[in-house]
């Protein structure tokens, strides 16, 4: 189930939602830096309350110096940069967003997130990974890949949701779906991995709120 949180928190994330979503492809990169920069740096911060304090210095240095090394390469290379950190952004869901036990489950959850927007939003879609420098020569191929395997994922995810009752997988899937790319992905990001990945790490440090769980 999705936590509680009062009226007007969701009152004002629905009308972002909205709002970026009729907007230019600028807004709708903005909201995707705060949401995602806002949650996402929060449910990683908290790996460094598992990590022993004398060794806190040296994996932030590796954490920015791999974070410098990928964004080089993106530089460098974005043709081949891109889809690989995809590809590595869809293992990173699967594995840390569907039990063990779970196998097609994983495979359908890391491939919604990084693949479902592309389904109903393919032109949308197509200008984001130009702009993110992917060659046009393959970008129809590609972006025609990703709204099928997305598609099916996402229908398969829409069935179990209906099966387990579950509505945070509901929504976040039916947000990438239905949502642009930027928003979609965002909404999806939150919902689906990093709000649940924050609840669970904080129950493993053994932190009472959120606040807490953070070194």
């Amino acid at each position: 189930m999705i936590a509680r949180a009062p009226a007007w928190g969701w009152s004002l994330l629905l009308g972002a939602i909205a709002a970026a979503s009729i907007s230019a492809l600028t807004v709708q990169l903005a909201f995707a830096v705060v949401a995602i920069g806002f949650i996402g740096m929060a449910h990683g911060a908290s790996d460094l309350a598992i990590v022993e304090p004398r060794q806190r210095p040296l994996f932030v240095a590796l954490y920015v110096f791999v974070g410098a090394v990928c964004l080089c390469w993106w530089v460098i290379d974005p043709a081949v940069a891109l889809p690989a950190f995809l590809v590595a952004s869809a293992v990173h869901f699967g594995v840390e967003d569907a039990p063990a036990d779970r196998p097609l489950e994983r495979v359908a959850r890391g491939t919604s997130l990084v693949a479902t927007p592309a389904t109903l939003h393919a032109t949308n879609l197509t200008d984001i990974l130009r702009l993110g420098g992917i060659s046009t020569n393959v970008l129809p191929a590609m972006v025609s890949t990703m709204a099928l395997i997305g598609a099916i994922a996402a229908a398969y995810l829409v069935v179990k949701a209906c099966q387990r009752k579950d509505l945070r997988l509901l929504v976040g899937t039916v947000a990438l779906v239905v949502l642009p790319p930027l928003v979609g992905f965002s909404v999806g990001f939150l919902v689906l991995h990093a709000a649940p990945q924050t609840f669970e790490r904080r129950t493993q440090i053994g932190c009472a709120t959120m606040g807490s769980s953070l070194p």
